[in-house]
């Protein structure tokens, strides 16, 4: 009975461990943790969380950092991130002019007013930003924790099918060929369409686990300051976000991370000299030490190599950190808006020539007493141009920003990131010295070169023979302007809701030509606006207002 008895144990020991394995390797489904969703990753050798409000890193729930490398370990990197979008938009303020002969006139005076919207502010912890899309309305949805929840395609199968019979939502990003733009695949806002069926090239994915969330900045209730006192600044801006995280499990990749943004206008506003910049509040510490273990970090802009575009944080090792293997974290902005001569936003596919992205034009590095706390100095903070390099040890953070670029309504920005982890050269503690930077530097140019040669390049050709055309402002008072991709000869044709014909254009050499419409003789409404070539015709709707 004895022996029996042991067998017993041993048989429960194998089938528990098996189904732990199982568990490990067969990711099932997680469900949203509420309106408000934060969950972790599960590939890759950095273990971080994210929000679906548009908050990285941070653990929201217990207000602690993540970013562990390796995983498994307490040796923590991050403790949040996000993005700062800065820009000036035109206020109308009325005034009251003394005529001086006891009579009173009221005027409107419009003035370009500094905004600064954040999805992560570093002082507070807070996000200005709420889950969903704007065409649901401005305010956040309360009554679905699912549909705007943190998307993991780890938790869907290769039809875009949920794991968990119960989810209604596929997976949300598909290979539609209509808008596709730099290869990062179609959000698909009807839940009922996203199905093979409708997208016969399936659903789009672009590492071992892709990270979807999309959120707005339109919800005033989510401000730091009472909803009157923003709207009179100007807010919201009116940005939709859609942010993708890429991560590996493969030996070569697992210690990096890329964030992308897709950021779009769809406000009637036209936003001026705007700067993107993703920012990042690095605390390299021991988790059971973190707050001590944060005000003893140290961080520089990466001066040998200026392409890179790379931060580089590490971590003296007094607060316990010493022999405990910490080495650098270093992040890169790898892609930029692209831009004209102008100022003006360029197609996704003008994105390909790197010298139509605008680059790194500010580099900031401040420790947590010098956070920033009002628009005005937001704003002059990200466009600056300052590349700091300051290394005093502190609670640091660094921000990166690309601009100036005008947003017109309808127009969308693109941007990414890369974050990769390493160990020193040593082998035992990080000095900041450059030559004890070459493993992170190595893998920093790797990931670069995966980026631009194997993720940008392996969509190129698609992006390059896929037609369409951007509309703005839309809606519209009484122009419109046409952006578009179609190399030769287009036929434009403008329909009412009744399918009658009220304008029809030729357009001959239309590349890389911009074509403005006078709408002012057409009475508001809305129309149907189609592009054509010889194989291919698109169409879009189009508002006319008074």
């Amino acid at each position: 009975m004895k022996y029996n008895f042991i067998l017993l144990l041993l048989l429960i020991a194998i089938i528990n461990t098996s189904f732990a394995e199982k568990s490990k390797n067969e990711q099932i489904q997680r469900a949203p943790a509420g309106i408000l969703d934060n969950q972790a990753n599960t590939i890759s050798n950095i273990n971080f969380m994210s929000g679906n409000n548009g908050i990285l890193f941070l653990n929201q729930t217990q207000n602690t950092g993540t970013g562990y490398w390796p995983r498994g370990s307490i040796n923590q990197y991050m403790f949040g991130g996000g993005i700062w979008f800065a820009c000036q938009k035109t206020i109308d303020s009325s005034q009251i002019i003394d005529n001086g002969d006891g009579t009173y006139d009221t005027t409107t005076v419009s003035y370009l007013n500094k905004l600064c919207s954040i999805s992560y502010d570093p002082n507070s912890g807070s996000s200005w930003m709420v889950p969903g899309r704007i065409e649901d309305g401005n305010e956040v949805i309360k009554t679905d924790n699912w549909k705007y929840r943190i998307y993991f395609s780890t938790d869907f199968d290769a039809s875009g099918k949920p794991k968990m019979a119960f989810d209604k939502y596929y997976w949300p990003i598909w290979n539609d060929d209509t808008h596709n733009a730099l290869g990062l695949g179609s959000y698909i806002q009807d839940i009922e369409s996203r199905k093979v069926d409708n997208y016969p090239k399936g659903p789009f994915y672009k590492s071992d686990e892709d990270i979807f969330t999309t959120f707005k900045d339109t919800d005033l209730a989510a401000y730091l300051d009472t909803f009157k006192i923003r709207e009179a600044q100007g807010y919201p801006l009116g940005l939709q976000y859609e942010q993708t995280i890429l991560s590996w499990k493969s030996e070569d990749y697992k210690d990096m991370t890329i964030i992308f943004y897709k950021i779009t206008n769809m406000s009637q506003d036209t936003l001026r000299n705007c700067f993107v910049a993703p920012i990042y509040d690095m605390d390299l510490a021991l988790s059971t030490n973190a707050s001590p273990g944060a005000g003893n970090d140290r961080a520089k802009f990466y001066t040998d190599d200026r392409s890179l575009n790379l931060g580089v944080a590490w971590t003296r090792s007094d607060q316990g950190e010493y022999g405990r293997g910490f080495g650098y974290l270093g992040i890169s902005f790898i892609m930029t808006p692209a831009v004209d001569g102008n100022q003006r936003l360029m197609m996704p596919e003008d994105y390909f020539d790197k010298d139509n992205q605008i680059g790194l034009i500010t580099f900031r590095n401040w420790s947590i007493e010098e956070d920033l706390k009002d628009d005005s100095t937001r704003f002059d903070f990200v466009v600056s141009g300052t590349i700091d390099e300051n290394t005093i040890p502190g609670d640091r953070r660094m921000l990166f920003s690309s601009g100036p670029f005008d947003m017109y309504p309808g127009e969308t920005a693109y941007l990414a990131t890369q974050i990769n982890i390493a160990k020193s050269l040593s082998d035992w503690e990080a000095s900041g010295e450059v030559e004890d930077m070459q493993i992170l530097i190595d893998k920093v140019r790797q990931g670069q070169n995966f980026f631009n040669d194997k993720i940008m390049n392996k969509f190129e050709d698609f992006a390059n023979n896929q037609l369409d055309f951007q509309l703005y402002p839309n809606p519209s008072k009484d122009f419109v302007q046409i952006k578009h991709n179609f190399q030769n000869r287009v036929n434009i044709v403008i329909y009412d809701i009744l399918g009658r014909k009220i304008l029809q254009e030729q357009i001959e050499n239309s590349k890389n030509v911009i074509i403005e419409l006078d709408l002012s003789e057409f009475p508001p409404a809305n129309y149907i606006i189609c592009i054509s070539d010889n194989n291919t015709l698109i169409s879009k709707n189009l508002v006319l207002t008074k």
